[in-house]
């Protein structure tokens, strides 16, 4: 059952906000609309909560997702939190760069006690780490300039 929730969960907090350093392997879906719909999974490098109505995400240019953001903006990212999933529904401009900012219009959470989430899904930290330490330094310093 989804619950619109009013704001970031703590755990959502805690694996995401800006003020955090450590950043797990968790793989999020970003779906995006615009010349077709498309998904894309991203790492929590990619992605920096600002506030309860702000997210920094870095994708890659020339992507899909990056075409479909700069057109439409609209987009979903999905974060599994076992037992439970939590949606966040905004719209995306484009800062700079690989980076946009997503205006938070509501984040969801759905669980279910007939069909309770067992796994988180993850990239492996190793190669995710080196691959995506340098795109989330750009984000926090697009934060700073903001």
């Amino acid at each position: 059952m989804k619950n619109a929730l009013k704001t970031f969960p703590e755990e959502l907090k805690n694996l995401l906000s800006v003020k955090s350093q450590r950043r797990m392997n968790y793989v999020i879906p970003i779906i995006t609309t615009g010349e077709r719909l498309n998904v894309a999974l991203l790492s929590p490098y990619q992605v920096v909560l600002i506030d309860d109505k702000t997210i920094f995400v870095s994708v890659n240019e020339g992507s899909h997702t990056f075409n479909n953001l700069k057109s439409d903006g609209k987009c979903a990212l999905i974060i599994f939190f076992p037992p439970k999933a939590y949606y966040i529904y905004g719209r995306a401009s484009h800062l700079k760069g690989k980076v946009f900012r997503v205006d938070v219009d509501v984040v969801e959470e759905d669980y279910s006690e007939e069909a309770p989430i067992l796994t988180v899904p993850t990239f492996s930290d190793d190669k995710v780490r080196g691959t995506y330490e340098e795109e989330f330094k750009n984000l926090l310093l697009t934060f700073q300039e903001k």
